[in-house]
């Protein structure tokens, strides 16, 4: 069931903050993502012309806050909500570049994108002092587009302090970013809608050598 675009501004989600209208985009985006995969990964005109559509509309969305935001919440939470929305439209916006092009092309358009999204979560947890809720997925999707090693091991070295929700998340963390750096790493060509075969069937280099430290 899609969410409407309007149906959710003004709304303060205990999970998602500001940012629940945004899974209207995101239901568009899983939508493509599966037609693509059941076409082979063909990215033909319509294909792109529905990417395009979402891509104009996660321009052109920003969080709409009840109008008492700053006097229901405090500072910290306001900070952190704000931050959340903005690293999830920054993910929206980094799947939809994988949908397009597959790793390994048009890397420095998503490699900006992913800068951002740890850039934002850095900053939140300098700022508030505590992790943005709802951002593991969004720090993961960040980390498949680090291809240096000692890069990638901050990456994995900075998880216990974004994802907090519990340690089998954090381990799950390792074992996504593992596996897809694996197969990045074996010259494989990945889209999007792969990744979720890469993860069932790649050797987890990094969990092993990371997780059990």
């Amino acid at each position: 069931i899609r969410i409407g675009e309007r149906d959710r501004c003004g709304v303060v989600d205990r999970y998602l903050g500001l940012s629940s209208s945004l899974f209207a985009y995101l239901y568009d985006l899983c939508e493509a993502g599966h037609l693509m995969k059941v076409s082979g990964g063909r990215v033909d005109a319509d294909v792109v012309k529905r990417l395009e559509t979402v891509r104009g509309s996660l321009g052109q969305w920003k969080p709409s806050p009840p109008p008492d935001l700053v006097e229901r919440f405090t500072r910290s939470e306001v900070v952190g909500m704000l931050a959340q929305a903005k690293v999830l439209r920054l993910s929206a916006l980094l799947i939809l570049h994988r949908l397009r092009y597959p790793y390994g092309q048009h890397d420095k358009e998503a490699l900006q994108l992913s800068r951002a999204i740890t850039a934002e979560i850095g900053i939140a947890l300098r700022s508030t002092g505590r992790s943005i809720p709802c951002t593991a997925l969004p720090y993961t999707i960040a980390g498949f587009e680090i291809t240096e090693a000692e890069t990638r091991a901050a990456v994995v070295d900075k998880i216990d302090d974004v994802v907090t929700f519990s340690r089998q998340s954090q381990l799950q963390v390792r074992r996504l970013l593992s596996s897809v750096w694996d197969a990045r790493d074996g010259g494989d060509q990945i889209h999007w809608f792969d990744i979720g075969d890469y993860v069932r069937q790649t050797p987890s280099t990094w969990a092993d050598a990371q997780g059990t430290t």
